[in-house]
């Protein structure tokens, strides 16, 4: 996919609503048109569509994502939604509140107000 942002591995990506067929870094949380996370070990990525280098978006698999403790601290096995903090993802306390805005599971806790940590990408 491509950007107009300058997006780094880990960052929660959503279809960019300005500019069709481009991703933008997440901005609120519970975005339903979140897309998955930049890494360059992705098991899946969705490709660029003009067939050129483009940004590296996992949809599956285990990666790296930046999250925050924005609504409360991460256990292994929390699902996760995007959050209010720019390109981070957090825990979702109701799986009714995240329907359509889950990002996948959390492989690692985080006790801290942010860092990154290991998830399984499983859009829902």
């Amino acid at each position: 996919m491509s950007s107009n942002d300058n997006l780094d591995f880990g960052d929660v990506v959503v279809a960019d609503k300005q500019t069709p067929l481009y991703v933008t870094t997440s901005k609120t949380a519970y975005d339903r048109t979140v897309l998955g996370v930049v890494s360059a070990n992705a098991t899946m990525v969705i490709g660029n569509v003009n067939g050129g280098s483009g940004t590296p978006i996992a949809v599956v698999g285990r990666v790296k994502v930046k999250v925050t403790n924005e609504n409360g601290n991460i256990a292994i096995g929390d699902s996760l939604t995007t959050s209010n903090e720019e390109a981070y993802a957090m825990k979702c306390s109701s799986i009714e509140q995240c329907h359509g805005s889950i990002i996948g599971k959390a492989l690692e806790p985080l006790s801290q107000k942010r860092g990154k940590i290991w998830i399984l990408v499983a859009m829902q």
